[in-house]
């Protein structure tokens, strides 16, 4: 390229200095012209070669872009296949958990009853596809631990609202009326907790920042979802 272009700047002298010898002879009005037309076609030819560099450039960027399609393709194959094994898993988990009897007046329902609302422990395949970022360094026994917690409160909510009112007392009533206030139309058929029910059950999870770091997991596995509203961030059972 670099030839072809020194080529065409000495090409250039010698019709610049025709051009000049033109001008100083007795040459016809045609061969002033043809000389004239020579110049014309080989700015032409300067700009062309000018648009052929251009497009290289264009090409060589695109060509870079497309190489690096298929590591993201397969990205995001990898995180669509988890996504629907982790769904799968979740809607077979709530299929088998027995639902939370309705109670009939004066009849409460058994703690053990209860305890069939929460959520199903993370196997060790799902706990592996959680991104680094998520678990840190907790190990899929200290998660499960974490699901004891989270069930334990969600258990002991539903079994105080199972109980009849004249088995509670003023503390306890108080209590189901703050469970009753955070109910919604969103809420209907759902059982779910707040943060402060969880962290009364103290243990792994007596701190804001743990459950926050736990709830972004069991999102991410499908266990819980969010329902915001009324100044209330509740963790639904899925």
């Amino acid at each position: 390229m670099a030839a072809k272009d020194d080529s065409l700047n000495h090409l250039g002298e010698r019709l610049d200095l025709m051009n000049q010898l033109v001008s100083l002879s007795n040459l016809t009005v045609d061969d002033h012209y043809m000389l004239q037309e020579c110049h014309q076609r080989l700015r032409n030819v300067d700009k062309l070669q000018a648009e052929l560099h251009s497009l290289i450039g264009v090409y060589e960027e695109q060509r870079r872009e497309m190489s690096a399609l298929p590591p993201k393709i397969e990205q995001l194959q990898s995180l669509a296949s988890y996504v629907n094994v982790a769904l799968a898993k979740a809607v077979e988990a709530k299929k088998s958990r027995a639902p939370l009897p309705t109670p009939k007046p004066g009849q409460a329902v058994p703690f053990a009853e209860a305890a069939n609302t929460g959520i199903a422990y993370i196997t060790k395949e799902e706990f592996e596809h959680v991104p680094k970022y998520m678990k840190g360094r907790q190990t899929v026994d200290v998660l499960n631990r974490c699901v004891d917690v989270f069930n334990k409160a969600v258990a002991a909510k539903y079994e105080l609202l199972a109980r009849p009112k004249a088995q509670l007392r003023e503390a306890q009533w108080a209590k189901v009326n703050a469970f009753r206030s955070q109910e919604s139309n969103e809420t209907k058929g759902v059982k779910f907790v707040v943060e402060g029910d969880i962290r009364s059950k103290g243990g792994l999870l007596d701190t804001a920042k743990a459950v926050n770091s736990f709830v972004v997991i069991m999102r991410h596995c499908g266990r819980l979802r969010e329902i915001r509203g009324q100044g209330f961030v509740r963790f639904a059972v899925m």
